[in-house]
C-alpha cells in the first residue's frame, strides 16, 4: 500500500461541490480539467482553476504523527472515515429531505472542519508548545515537549459531537445569481450581536428582543455555491432559510466574512465571484490597520476606531474618530468590558468599569475601573 503523502486540509469530497461548470469552455479545449477557482485571501493573485487533487489543496504528511505507520496514518484514516458519510448527508440537504440526524452530522462535520485546518492547528499548537517550554524549563528536561508534540492534531478524533443535535443550526438556500465562495479555512466562527447579524440574516428571522450588548457564537459554513450551514442562537428560524434576490446584500457580507476568515487562499465555483474586486482587494490589505476599542454596556456594543491616549489599571482614555455611535454612551454608564485591538490583536482589556467622561465632539472616552487599584 502506497504512503498517504498528499493530505487535504479541506477534503476533496467537500471541494468537489465547488468545481466549476466548464461545459462551454471545454468545447474549445477538450483537454481542460474541471476544477475550483483559487485566489489569494486578498484577491490579488488572479483566479486560477485547480483540480481538487492539486497541490494547492494539500500538505505532505500533514496529519501524520511521529508514531504512525506512514501507510496507515491514524488521523488521516479517521478523517477519511468521516468524509465517506459526507456526500450522503449533503445530498439529503440538497433535496431538502433532511432530519435531525443529518443536522447532527453536519454540526459534527462543521466542528471537525473548523479544527482540522492549518489556521486553527498552528495557532493552538503554538500555545501548547509555549506551555511545554515553560514546564521543561521548570523540570529541567524535555518531557513536556515530547508529551505535548502534535497535541492539537491528536485531539481531532476525540472531538465527539456526532450524537448532538445542534438546536441553533439551519440551512441557507442561496437562490440568487451570486454563489457562496469558500476558503482553506471554510468555517467562519465569530462573536456577533444583533447589529452584526442584520447585515447577513433577514431581520424577520432574528430574535430582536435581545439587546445589542449581547454577543453569541455565529458559525457559517458554505456547503455548496448555493447551500450553507449556519448556527447562532439569535436566529429564530426553523431548519431552512431561503435567500432570494432581495437578500443579495446578505450574500455579499457572508462571502466577505469567508474571505476574511481565509488562511491563504479563497475558493470559488466561478471566476471573479465578487463585484468591484479591485476595490475589495485594497480594502482587505488594509482592513486591520490602526486601533479599535470595543465597549459593552447593558444595551449596546460599540466598535470604534481611534487611538489609546493613556492606560493604567484604573483608567483607560481613548480618542475616537468621528462616529455617531458615541451618542449611545453617557457619563456614568456601566461597562462590563472594554477591549482595545491593535491591528487585530487585543492589547488592553478592562472589565467592570464606568464611563467617567465622554466628549462626542472630540471623540474622547475616559473609562474608570469600578475597583481602584493602588498603583
Amino acid at each position: 500500500m502506497a504512503e498517504k503523502k498528499g493530505q487535504h486540509l479541506v477534503p476533496a469530497c467537500y471541494l468537489s461541490s465547488f468545481v466549476a461548470d466548464i461545459s462551454e469552455i471545454v468545447k474549445q479545449n477538450p483537454k481542460l480539467e474541471a476544477g475550483v477557482y483559487v485566489n489569494s485571501n486578498t484577491l490579488d493573485s488572479g483566479w486560477k482553476m485547480r483540480g481538487v487533487n492539486h497541490k494547492v489543496f494539500k500538505k505532505s504528511y500533514y496529519y501524520n504523527l511521529a508514531e504512525d505507520n506512514p501507510n496507515e496514518p491514524y488521523i488521516e484514516n479517521f478523517l477519511s472515515g468521516v468524509e465517506r458519510l459526507y456526500k450522503k448527508n449533503l445530498q439529503k440537504v440538497i433535496t431538502r429531505d433532511f432530519d435531525n440526524e443529518v443536522m447532527s452530522f453536519l454540526s459534527y462535520f462543521t466542528t471537525l472542519q473548523y479544527i482540522r485546518v492549518d489556521k486553527f492547528i498552528a495557532s493552538m499548537q503554538k500555545s501548547w508548545d509555549k506551555v511545554a517550554e515553560w514546564s521543561d524549563e521548570f523540570s529541567g528536561g524535555n518531557e513536556y515537549t515530547l508529551l505535548l508534540a502534535d497535541i492539537v492534531k491528536k485531539q481531532i478524533p476525540t472531538t465527539d459531537l456526532g450524537g448532538m443535535i445542534h438546536s441553533n443550526a439551519c440551512i441557507i438556500y442561496n437562490n440568487t445569481e451570486f454563489p457562496f465562495l469558500t476558503s482553506d479555512s471554510p468555517v467562519v466562527r465569530k462573536k456577533f450581536n444583533l447589529s452584526d447579524l442584520k447585515l447577513i440574516i433577514p431581520q424577520a428571522k432574528l430574535d430582536l428582543s435581545i439587546p445589542d450588548s449581547h454577543e453569541s457564537a455565529f458559525f457559517f459554513f458554505p456547503l455548496t455555491p448555493s447551500i450553507a450551514y449556519v448556527s447562532c442562537d439569535l436566529i429564530k428560524s426553523g431548519r431552512m432559510l431561503d435567500f432570494n434576490e432581495s437578500e443579495l446584500a446578505h450574500i455579499f457580507y457572508l462571502n466577505y466574512y469567508s474571505i476574511l476568515n481565509a488562511n491563504e487562499n479563497v475558493y470559488s465555483s466561478v471566476i471573479e465571484p465578487m463585484k468591484a474586486e479591485e476595490d475589495l482587494s485594497l480594502h482587505l490589505k488594509t482592513k486591520q490597520n490602526g486601533q479599535i476599542i470595543q465597549i459593552y454596556t447593558n444595551n449596546h456594543r460599540l466598535r470604534l476606531k481611534g487611538q489609546v491616549v493613556s492606560s493604567n489599571g484604573n483608567n483607560l482614555s481613548f480618542l475616537c474618530e468621528p462616529n455617531s455611535e458615541l451618542t449611545k454612551l453617557c457619563s456614568g454608564d456601566k461597562v462590563s468590558l472594554a477591549e482595545v485591538y491593535d491591528n487585530g490583536t487585543s492589547i488592553i482589556g478592562m472589565r467592570y468599569c464606568s464611563v467617567k467622561k465622554i466628549e462626542v465632539k472630540t471623540g474622547l472616552i475616559v473609562l474608570e475601573s469600578d475597583i481602584q487599584l493602588h498603583i
